[in-house]
């Protein structure tokens, strides 16, 4: 069954309406070799500067590690409750997440200053990052053990952000020219990221397996990320890109039919507000 699903009318000004109290740092960017840096940029080059333009919508899965995520970022600090000193979320389908790792829990003060940065970037993130791994995941060119190959401004552009733009002649002609996406929107979509890598969900989960429902345990991050960077000349490295990936929970469902599509339909560019 599928559904059609517009993001929320909002949506496309979220990062212009946040700022963030620091810069993002790569807490939860799974490490990467100097060789697997050269393998993965290689891939990235190879995806077209308009991949997904033919699209107009994304098929996102909704999973119960899905649903579990959504409630969990969506909901208020008072739905989070203390277990032992770890501050942790009970969704609807009877699912824990808390911040951290698998093994280690953040300490109570930490975890509540990232609980408080979830928000619907990091819901909407999320949804178009799984629907593009959704698209690449067989694609040998574009994916490599199970994670695939995704430029930050391709989230930017399925949100409806607006590229910066400017006067080719300031007071002599209204012709203008567009440059890229402005550096904090890209900040935002890795901050999402690290935060979505930090929220770990474990519990009991129904699958179809065969034709029969099974239950299978589940712990784990909701994503996995890693970052590829460049070093332009003398320049700070700058990142070209990363390769993303559902947690290892999506293994669960490797061989189930009940998966519901939710289809997430690409929003029109809204006017800037720069």
């Amino acid at each position: 069954m599928s559904m059609k699903h517009r993001l929320p009318e909002a949506a496309a000004d979220i990062p212009a309406r946040q700022r963030k109290q620091a810069a993002y740092v790569p807490a939860y960017a799974a490490p990467v070799s100097a060789a697997e840096q050269q393998e993965r940029l290689a891939m990235l080059e190879r995806l077209p500067e308009q991949a997904t333009a033919a699209l107009t919508r994304l098929t996102v899965p909704n999973y119960h590690v899905d649903r579990t995520l959504r409630e969990a970022t969506l909901a208020s600090v008072d739905h989070w409750q203390d277990e032992a000193e770890v501050l942790v979320f009970t969704s609807s389908d009877r699912l824990k997440v808390h911040l951290g790792t698998p093994r280690s829990s953040l300490e109570m003060a930490e975890a509540l200053s990232r609980i408080r940065q979830l928000s619907a970037s990091t819901l909407l993130t999320a949804r178009i990052v799984l629907g593009l791994w959704n698209i690449r995941r067989s694609n040998h060119q574009l994916a490599r053990d199970g994670s695939i190959a995704m430029r930050l401004e391709e989230v930017l552009e399925w949100r409806g952000l607006k590229k910066r733009s400017y006067l080719a002649a300031p007071g002599l002609s209204e012709k203008r020219y567009t440059g890229g996406y402005k550096a904090e929107y890209k900040e935002q979509v890795l901050q999402d990221l690290d935060l979505l890598a930090s929220c770990c969900v474990r519990g009991q989960v129904t699958c179809s397996f065969k034709g029969k429902k099974v239950q299978v345990n589940i712990s784990g991050p909701y994503l996995q990320y890693s970052l590829v960077t460049i070093k332009p000349g003398e320049a700070n490295e700058v990142v070209a890109g990363v390769f993303v990936s559902p947690g290892a929970w999506i293994n669960a469902y490797t061989d189930s039919i009940t998966a519901i599509a939710i289809s997430s339909a690409r929003r029109a560019p809204r006017p800037s507000r720069s």
